[in-house]
Order: C-alpha cells, then sequence, then structure tokens
C-alpha cells in the first residue's frame, strides 16, 4: 500500500492513508481515503478496481465503498 499522506495511531494500530494505491494478482485498487480497521481489513472510500496498470487507467469500476479483506476478498458498494 503507498499514498500520498498517512497517520498512524500506534497504540490503537488503526491508520488512515489519503490517495493510496495497491495492487495483487493484475488487479489494481486505490482510493481516496483508505482506513486500516485491523491488520487485515481496510475500508476504501471512493475507490477504484481495474486491471490497467497505468496511472490514469483506459477503464475501471468506481466504488463509494469499498472493503478490501487482504489474501481473501473485496466487498463493494454500490458498483
Amino acid at each position: 500500500m503507498s499514498g500520498n499522506h498517512m497517520n498512524f495511531d500506534l497504540i490503537n494500530k488503526k491508520g488512515i492513508i489519503n490517495k493510496g494505491k495497491t495492487n495483487f494478482d493484475n488487479a489494481y485498487y486505490s482510493g481516496q481515503i483508505i482506513e486500516r480497521e485491523e491488520p487485515n481489513i481496510m475500508h476504501m472510500h471512493e475507490s477504484t478496481y481495474t486491471s490497467c496498470q497505468l496511472d490514469h487507467p483506459h477503464y475501471y469500476f468506481l466504488s463509494e465503498k469499498m472493503k478490501m479483506l487482504q489474501g481473501d476478498k473485496i466487498i463493494a458498494r454500490p458498483i
């Protein structure tokens, strides 16, 4: 996960990433705000999913809310 800016609370182990993005299995995910709830659960707001690796992809799915369970699945609504 990479982004423009990150705040992290070491005591509560929760953080926020602004304009973050990551990739997994030839899929690329990005979000305007990404919140870490638990070590493997992230909530992404105003997020996109695409298989295009360009900074400005030709096509993507847009979702207001996306929940990423790392290594397992992505839940998005509405698309």
